[in-house]
């Protein structure tokens, strides 16, 4: 009798921890979402470093959080005026259980004018189990980075898969956009190696490669690799098949929310 009652206690209590755990994130969340938007000055810029993941996605553009700060230094400087703040309140959404997205009104003075857009910031958990952004963007910058790919590839207007998403990752890359620019005429397209449906791994492998009606597949541009447990992805040129020789870090993650979310 003595255990059918701890066992009903256990599970009265487990969706009371559940809901105040989600709430000490949401909370903890706020409060970093606000430490981004302190630092937004002079004085203080150096502290967002910290609160930066290791591969951030800034405005559509993947750079260190070391590059992200010197270049919000910069603009500092050529914009003295310059001002950031929030405006109401902060709502922290769980969009899977490794990811958060923090949105708010963020109200921006710059050259005298002043301008409206929400804010977005992007949270997952790193190999020490600190929160860090990962994206920093706004609700027009996403509207123009999808309107931007989906103009280019039609089938991205509403992705079936997680094929889809990896292939617009591909077409996202410097590397595509090298090739598209530097062989005008050419086919620069995918083809998959592998993919978890396979059965043999984890792993989406393709490449990105140049043809034309004349000599098809003539250059292996790259190597593209995406595990979904580890929810890595990297680009390599041929000859290299480790992290450190990535020539680009792609984010699975933000195409997801960017491409699949409503």
């Amino acid at each position: 009798m003595k255990h059918r009652i701890f066992l009903l206690l256990i599970a009265f209590m487990l969706p009371t921890l559940s809901m105040r755990g989600q709430h000490d994130t949401e909370e903890q969340l706020r409060a970093l979402t606000h430490a981004w938007n302190d630092a937004h000055t002079a004085a203080r810029l150096a502290e967002l470093e910290p609160l930066y993941a290791y591969h951030l996605h800034l405005y559509g553009t993947m750079i260190s959080p070391s590059r992200a700060v010197r270049l919000k230094k910069g603009y500092l400087k050529n914009h003295p005026g310059f001002t950031q703040r929030i405006d109401g309140d902060i709502k922290v959404e769980r969009l899977t259980d490794a990811i958060y997205r923090s949105s708010f009104s963020k109200i921006t003075l710059q050259d005298g004018k002043e301008s409206v857009v929400q804010g977005l910031l992007y949270f997952r958990k790193d190999e020490s189990d600190e929160w860090n952004i990962y994206c920093e963007s706004d609700d027009v910058t996403n509207k123009r980075l999808k309107s931007r790919v989906v103009k280019e590839f039609s089938f991205m207007a509403k992705p079936e898969s997680e094929e889809d998403i990896v292939s617009c990752l591909l077409f996202s890359t410097q590397m595509y956009r090298n090739a598209k620019k530097d062989y005008p005429g050419m086919h620069v397209r995918i083809m998959f190696d592998s993919t978890p449906d396979d059965g043999e791994s984890s792993t989406y492998s393709a490449r990105l490669f140049l043809d034309s009606d004349d000599a098809p597949r003539i250059e292996t541009l790259g190597f593209f690799s995406y595990d979904i447990k580890e929810r890595k992805c990297y680009l390599y040129r041929p000859g290299y098949n480790d992290d450190e020789g990535a020539e680009e870090y792609l984010d699975y993650d933000h195409a997801v929310e960017l491409f699949l979310d409503p």
